[in-house]
């Protein structure tokens, strides 16, 4: 609760002026008057809440307040909300005399100390990602064969889950890195089992979706920064496929390079194959770099860094998770014995379980 007050006030021009107004139109009971709104925000919260904790109808003002300030499709409206039910929520006792009673004064704050440690494990847990851990023979391929100002086409492997969430996040951080610039958000286009040729699948998407003939004026049209294309690809196993875009990303090349030379600007074209086989298979294609993914994450440190199972117990410790915690997580992703796609799934599992997502 104290985190998102402090950070809802700390985005307004005068923190302390607008946090008394909302105290006092609350009618939260404090003496206002003996505070110094002047005193820094951290600071100054952390005086408030104290304050606050003496009573649950205090608490209970002012949050019932409070939560009209935020944005209703937000997160910490959602949590604002969450702990005004919880402080209403009366306790059982094995007192029939005591059954149904409100939360006393002292059960307030220690309710508070508990959640606002939960909270911060919560926010903690949020900020684990993935996406940093592991693929560095990917990114070492990828900054060697990236060109600033030209066409580049990179192949890619594996589960759409795995592509989309982890790899493609990868290559999008380390492409931002290397270029030092930003890039329009990518253009994601399907090309199926049932398309024609790849070039009639993407011009006929940027001519529906863009208002585009071809990847050229597109480029034209987007000379402020850079341009990437993401191809979701079905089609992969066709027999005439290798060549197809091979022919493709020729042309492509030919009729973009000069542009982006003039322009300092670069084209990046992803071909992301949609293989739930696991068998990894690339095309091969003349002029397309191919990204290796491992299909197994390693369990344990071995000469290529941090095994998986090593990387997520740190991560969980620097949350502030129990010792048991950790073990029993860690022993739900032993269990797939490092398969990518399960052992992925399951980290975002456990994510979005301990954060109560």
């Amino acid at each position: 609760m104290q985190i998102i007050v402090q950070d809802y006030c700390s985005n307004l021009d005068k923190p302390g002026v607008n946090l008394r107004s909302v105290i006092n139109t609350s009618k939260a009971p404090l003496d206002i008057e003996s505070i110094n709104f002047d005193a820094p925000i951290k600071e100054l919260v952390e005086i408030i809440f104290d304050r606050l904790l003496t009573g649950q109808e205090s608490l209970l003002q002012f949050l019932e307040y409070f939560q009209y300030k935020l944005d209703q499709n937000s997160d910490n409206y959602v949590d604002i909300k969450s702990y005004i039910n919880k402080i209403k929520r009366p306790v059982i006792s094995d007192s029939y005399e005591n059954t149904n009673i409100a939360r006393s004064n002292l059960d307030i704050r220690t309710f508070y100390d508990s959640e606002r440690s939960g909270d911060t494990i919560v926010k903690e847990i949020r900020r684990i990602d993935i996406v940093n851990y592991n693929l560095e023979s990917l990114r070492i391929s990828l900054i060697r064969e990236l060109k600033l100002k030209k066409v580049c086409v990179f192949e890619i492997t594996g589960h759409d889950a795995v592509l989309k969430n982890y790899v493609l996040k990868r290559i999008l951080n380390e492409f931002k890195e290397k270029t030092n610039r930003g890039y329009y958000p990518p253009i994601e286009i399907i090309h199926s089992n049932y398309s024609n040729s790849l070039q009639h699948t993407i011009e006929r998407k940027l001519k529906d979706n863009r208002g585009c003939d071809n990847l050229l004026q597109l480029v034209d049209r987007q000379k402020d920064l850079d341009t990437v294309l993401v191809i979701w690809n079905h089609a992969w196993e066709k027999d005439n496929f290798k060549n197809d875009a091979t022919n493709f990303f020729e042309k492509v090349k030919a009729d973009c390079n000069s542009s982006l030379s003039e322009n300092r600007r670069c084209l990046l074209i992803i071909l992301a194959n949609v293989d739930y086989t696991n068998k990894h298979c690339y095309n091969n294609i003349y002029g397309c770099t191919a990204l290796e993914i491992p299909k197994k994450f390693l369990l344990y440190e071995e000469d290529e860094g941090a095994g998986i199972l090593e990387w997520f117990e740190n991560e969980l410790d620097r949350c502030g998770l129990e010792n048991n915690e950790i073990e029993k997580y860690i022993r739900c992703l032993k269990e797939y014995a490092g398969d990518i796609y399960l052992t992925f799934q399951e980290i975002q599992s456990i994510i979005k379980q301990i954060a109560g997502v």
